[in-house]
């Protein structure tokens, strides 16, 4: 990074709503049509504040576990918020801040083939958004499995496992031997699974990490 360009210390958002679509969906979606399509990598969301020229940014990305940070979004710069304004014009904002600070990007592509292409190298996934719409808009992602962000409301010390819930439905139990003696009820867990059955279980659910840029809660 430039000598004259400073990040800040991590800082904890809340990010835009994000939907799960199905990978066979992803791989047909279709360039262009006024969409972005981003790679989707296995950090934690967060922000970051950059200085440049004595103006002010603050950044909305990815935080990854060996302490890079991938920028997404601008969400604040000189004191203008950007998040009201379309993603397209924010961008041209990045765009021009990643050219002088040297800050890192997901790779971006094009539909279906771009998803296919993250995924046969091992990504995670890709997301996708709408351009001429603000940075609260949904966005869609697609990853190799389907995860989920879920709450904790009972732990099994005998199993090493715990019970989840998702928007206040019960889905059942999930093992998490290795993290358990970190883990307590009330805390973010993201969970990847297959499917969930008509119950509302998962389907072979796998414990991913602790979501710590998530809020925890008390109860489901």
């Amino acid at each position: 990074m430039a000598q004259n360009g400073r990040v800040g210390t991590q800082e904890v958002i809340q990010r835009p709503p994000f939907v799960s679509v199905p990978l066979a969906t992803g791989l047909k979606w279709s360039g262009g049509g006024g969409h972005r399509f981003e790679q989707k990598l296995d950090g934690v969301t967060a922000i970051r504040e950059v200085t440049r020229g004595g103006y002010r940014a603050k950044l909305w990305g990815e935080a990854m576990r060996d302490g890079r940070f991938y920028a997404v979004d601008v969400l604040e710069y000189a004191g203008q918020n950007l998040r009201v304004l379309p993603r397209r014009e924010s961008l041209v904002v990045l765009d021009d801040l990643t050219a002088r600070l040297g800050l890192l990007r997901p790779a971006v592509g094009h539909g279906g083939e771009f998803v296919e292409a993250i995924i046969a190298s091992a990504g995670e996934g890709v997301v996708a958004s709408v351009l001429d719409a603000p940075w609260f808009a949904p966005r869609w992602k697609c990853k190799r499995v389907e995860t989920f962000d879920c709450v904790i409301t009972e732990t099994d010390e005998a199993r090493g496992s715990i019970r989840l819930a998702l928007a206040g439905e019960d889905c059942g139990w999930c093992p998490a031997k290795a993290a358990f003696d970190s883990l307590r009820v009330g805390d973010v867990v993201e969970v990847a699974a297959h499917s969930r059955h008509v119950s509302g279980r998962f389907r072979e659910a796998r414990f991913v990490r602790v979501r710590m840029d998530k809020a925890c809660h008390t109860e489901a």
